[in-house]
C-alpha cells in the first residue's frame, strides 16, 4: 500500500507558518506606528551626542553620562558655551540656534 504524499500536509504547516509571521509583522508594524516621534532636541542629541555619549545619555567608555540633575546644574548658559566652544577632548558644534535650543531644552528637560 502506498502511503500518502506529505505534500498537502507540509503546504497546509507552511501556509500556517506564514499567517504567523504576518500576524508577527502587523504587530511590530502597529507598534512602530503608535510610537510618538522624537521630539527635536532629542533628534539633535541622537545625531549628534548620541555616538560618545549614548543613545540613552549614559555615557560611553571615557565620555560623560548627561543625566538631567547634572544639566540642571550647569545650566542653558554653561551647556550652551560647552556645545559651541567644546570642553576637555569634546570639539564644538557648529549648530544653527533652533537645533541648539531644542538641544539645551532637552538636555535640560530629558
Amino acid at each position: 500500500m502506498a502511503s500518502a504524499s506529505p505534500r498537502p500536509r507540509n503546504v497546509l504547516l507552511g501556509l500556517a507558518g506564514l499567517a504567523a509571521l504576518a500576524g508577527v509583522a502587523a504587530a511590530c508594524g502597529s507598534d512602530l506606528d503608535d510610537a510618538a516621534p522624537a521630539s527635536p532636541g532629542r533628534t539633535v542629541y541622537l545625531q549628534q551626542c548620541a555616538s560618545c555619549h549614548g543613545s540613552d545619555r549614559d555615557g560611553v567608555g571615557v565620555n560623560p553620562a548627561l543625566a538631567v540633575d547634572r544639566m540642571q546644574e550647569l545650566g542653558d548658559a554653561e551647556i550652551r558655551r560647552i556645545v559651541v566652544e567644546g570642553q576637555g577632548a569634546m570639539t564644538g558644534f557648529d549648530l544653527e540656534a533652533p537645533e541648539l535650543d531644542a538641544l539645551v531644552a532637552y538636555l535640560l528637560a530629558g
